[in-house]
């Protein structure tokens, strides 16, 4: 896995690359950045700041984002496929049509998420409010 940091991704984006499949992205600080349509797929931002960042259609395919801070961030129509979200922090989160089928989500913190449209292997969300899904 090779090892970039924030502005080195930050400049490869704005310079039209979207492919940044297996990199060591543990601890990055992203908060706030435009990702839209960034390739993240089997790449490790554990403990990454993603909070308030644009992540709409992305591939985060088979990623670990266990422990990331995505609070406020906007992944519509990602593909979390397979990804690994332990404690991840998606607090005021928007995952509308957002695929998480077979993701784990053990202790993600979903309070006030949107995931509407969003689906998994077992089921089709459709509203979800205050951690629970009605």
């Amino acid at each position: 896995m090779n090892i970039i940091n924030a502005s080195d991704i930050l400049k490869r984006y704005a310079e039209q690359e979207r492919n940044f499949q297996n990199l060591n992205l543990s601890r990055v600080d992203l908060k706030g950045a435009n990702l839209q349509g960034i390739d993240f797929s089997y790449a490790n931002l554990n403990s990454a700041d993603l909070s308030s960042t644009n992540l709409s259609d992305t591939n985060l395919i088979w990623t670990d984002l266990n422990r990331a801070n995505l609070k406020h961030a906007n992944l519509s129509k990602a593909c979390l496929l397979h990804s690994s979200l332990f404690w991840v922090d998606l607090k005021e989160a928007t995952l509308v049509n957002a695929n998480l089928s077979n993701a784990l989500l053990n202790h993600a913190n979903l309070t006030s998420a949107c995931l509407k449209g969003a689906s998994t292997v077992r089921r089709k969300y459709t509203d979800y409010i205050c951690g629970r899904i009605t």
